[in-house]
């Protein structure tokens, strides 16, 4: 060919490509992954360019030349995705356990992506890596699988098999370690590298692998981290590495194992070590047997998934640019990329139909791989539990590393297990537990009392000495108190947003039954005749309807307004979920309805102070001056906990629930059960006539005054 035609050529080429729609995409240029995704990038723009597909893909230009570590890039993509530079990404490849870092960030792919081809792309495996809350986020590049390597010639110089279980490991092991040291004394040989560094995100893996290795059954899933099959996981984890490994071993990470393989493809080993759990890699067949890891008895195995995965950034101004990237995901999960991967990168594929491929998997260069993924019992670690994935892994291998290398202590592999557990189990008070049945029977008590002695007022030895109010409103000031002992049930079992509501509700409508109640009577019944009282004496209803439809709107607001259910994580401890408001509104309307409070019982002091000397109510007033000062101590109390206190799940609440329950017992005994206990000489000694005791106040005030002897 002419060089005037190659030129021509290339030019067409160059003006192909800069009129070709770019798409941004966002990969770590610095991994061992990088040559895996940019032969992919290439591969799509040759055949783009092939098929006039006019789209060319190119690396960011936020991520062209820095070299970062994984931590540093994943890092700086949350950065670019939180400002205005996010929608310069179209395209973003991340780790699969950073998903719920980024979901807020990721376009649902359902939209954008064919159906046919998410349906048959994702397998079960795959839909536990992709989705969060119900959502299609992302979709693997390609798995890693958990393996183990063994070491074939000494495996085939003692006749052994690939160990199926943990205790064969073991006894394997053993036994070439003791022939290998009758013959060299100074022979270096480790058993197994578990792959459990200390600060790194692999000793996860290898835990949830033991756990699952650990099941009854093929078919059970994980276990609970506490039960037995977890904590006999956890004793074996200890076990192999007390009896067939070192501290130093076992943390090495999955890079220094890997260059300790190298080493050892060009026999440059001193210390050898006869089986290795690692992630798969193409190259090591010579020296080791590759297969699945061992369980607690044959059948049952685990491998751990982890690899890369991509989605389309959700802030794209332009949906076109969208749905080009939703073709470029089709193109990259279909049956002809994926096993070109396989072929030439090895890269394990997440399309499960191209293993029952006989012909594809029969071929030499993916015969391993296809065994692997038709024989693995895979296992997603649960990255999409949370929000702060990161931190939860980083507590695991805290309470890990204690119990496995730090020899000092005598840490339980329950207790170790236990404190996993709690790190994002979130406790609530039961209603078996201590508080929650001092909370249960101490309401249905309480509502109990007020209902038989309610009863009692009926009878006219009794009524006659429940002059405050009338039985109506007696009845009204009970179930105030009703409605606030009603909190302490509110508080057992799961907290619910439901509750968070109902419980401020049902507080802020007791105290209006029971304070404002007593405010209006107080009000009303002030010596002073001005215009004030007389209203509050004409229009005594209407005003608590009025109070009352005063709490109803403010709650109401709180309702509209953003509302958190808020979880208080705590290292080494319980975690538990309290209600909050978070915005400055719901803030303003809460201590709005608070001060609205303190106003009432403000009020009622000084109506208090003014009817001191009233004859006819002074055993009413005297016992209101005490409960109200009770209450108002017991409120400032509960203030101080709501705001402060957050330690601790069961002193919290029990603390709230005291509190809540003395105020209720305190206005119960104070304004309603002492007047059971009056003589009936006091009302003789003072002169006062009760043949009224069933109006009103109001209407016994109005009685002549030659009734009432002074």
């Amino acid at each position: 060919m002419k060089p005037i035609n190659i030129y021509l050529i290339f030019l067409l080429i160059i003006i192909k490509i800069s009129l070709a729609e770019r798409i941004y995409i966002a990969y770590n240029n610095n991994d061992d992954e990088t040559e895996y995704i940019e032969s992919l990038i290439k591969r799509f723009n040759e055949i783009s360019i092939k098929n006039n597909w006019d789209i060319h893909i190119v690396l960011s230009e936020y991520f062209n030349s820095d070299k970062l570590s994984n931590e540093e890039y994943h890092s700086r993509l949350s950065d670019l995705l939180n400002n205005e530079t996010s929608n310069q990404l179209d395209l973003i490849i991340f780790e699969n356990t950073y998903l719920t870092n980024y979901s807020d960030y990721l376009q649902n792919l359902k939209l954008f992506v064919p159906v046919e081809s998410l349906n048959k792309y994702l397998t079960e495996i795959g839909k536990k890596i992709s989705t969060y809350n119900n959502h299609v986020y992302s979709l693997p590049l390609y798995l890693n699988y958990g393996i183990l390597y063994s070491n074939k010639e000494y495996l085939n110089k003692y006749g052994r098999a690939v160990p199926e279980t943990w205790d064969e490991l073991i006894e394997t092991v053993q036994q070439i370690t003791k022939s290998e040291k009758k013959k060299d004394e100074k022979s270096n040989i480790t058993g197994y590298a578990g792959l459990m560094p200390m600060d790194d995100e692999d000793s996860i893996c290898s835990l949830y692998e033991f756990l699952y290795s650990f099941r009854d059954d093929i078919n059970d899933d994980i276990p609970n981290f506490r039960s037995q099959n977890a904590k006999a996981s956890l004793e074996k984890i200890y076990e192999i590495k007390r009896k067939i490994s070192t501290d130093e071993v076992f943390k090495l990470n999955s890079n220094e194992l890997f260059n300790y393989m190298d080493q050892e493809k060009n026999n440059n080993n001193e210390k050898k070590i006869l089986f290795i759990k690692n992630w798969y890699k193409k190259g090591y067949e010579d020296k080791y047997f590759i297969s699945k890891l061992p369980g607690n008895k044959k059948g049952i195995t685990a491998s751990s998934i982890g690899g890369r995965s991509i989605g389309i950034n959700k802030y794209l101004n332009n949906r076109e640019i969208k749905n080009i990237a939703g073709k470029i995901i089709d193109f990259i999960i279909s049956d002809e990329n994926q096993m070109h991967s396989l072929l030439t990168h090895s890269k394990i594929s997440g399309l499960d139909t191209i293993y029952y491929n006989k012909t594809f998997c029969s071929m030499e260069a993916v015969k391993d791989i296809c065994g692997i993924y038709l024989n693995s019992q895979p296992v997603v670690r649960p990255y999409n539990i949370s929000k702060s994935y990161k931190k939860y892994s980083s507590n695991i291998r805290n309470y890990l590393n204690e119990y496995i290398y730090n020899n000092k202590t005598t840490i339980s592999a329950g207790r170790t297990l236990e404190k996993i557990d709690n790190i994002l189990k979130v406790h609530y008070i039961e209603f078996k537990s201590l508080i929650g049945c001092f909370s249960f029977i101490a309401s249905i008590t309480t509502l109990t009392i007020i209902l038989i002695f309610y009863i009692l007022i009926f009878n006219y030895k009794w009524g006659k000495k429940f002059i405050f109010f009338s039985k109506t409103y007696w009845f009204i000031y009970l179930i105030g108190i009703g409605l606030i002992i009603c909190y302490l049930i509110f508080n057992i079992g799961e907290m619910t947003l439901f509750k968070c509501h109902v419980k401020v509700l049902t507080l802020s409508i007791g105290l209006t039954l029971t304070s404002t109640l007593q405010c209006i009577k107080l009000i009303s019944n002030a010596p002073s005749k001005s215009n004030l009282v007389l209203t509050f004496q004409k229009n005594f209803a209407l005003i608590l309807s009025s109070a009352l439809w005063i709490d109803i709107s403010l709650c109401s607001l709180l309702i509209f307004t953003q509302y958190e259910n808020k979880i208080y994580y705590k290292n080494d401890d319980i975690n538990f979920r309290r209600c909050e408001f978070p915005t400055i509104f719901s803030k303003l309307v809460l201590i709005i309805l608070i001060l609205y409070k303190i106003l009432t019982i403000l009020t009622q002091f000084i109506f208090i102070y003014m009817e001191w000397k009233d004859i006819f109510l002074k055993i009413d007033i005297k016992l209101l001056f005490c409960s109200n000062i009770l209450s108002f101590i017991f409120g400032i109390i509960f203030i101080v906990i709501c705001l402060i206190y957050n330690t601790d799940l069961n002193q919290y609440y029990l603390l709230k629930n005291i509190i809540v329950f003395n105020y209720c017992i305190v206005n119960l005994c104070f304004n309603f059960l002492s007047r059971f206990f009056v003589p009936l000489s006091y009302y003789e000694k003072n002169n006062i006539n009760v043949k009224k005791y069933a109006k009103t106040f109001n209407e016994i005030n109005d009685i002549d005054n030659d009734e009432i002897n002074d």
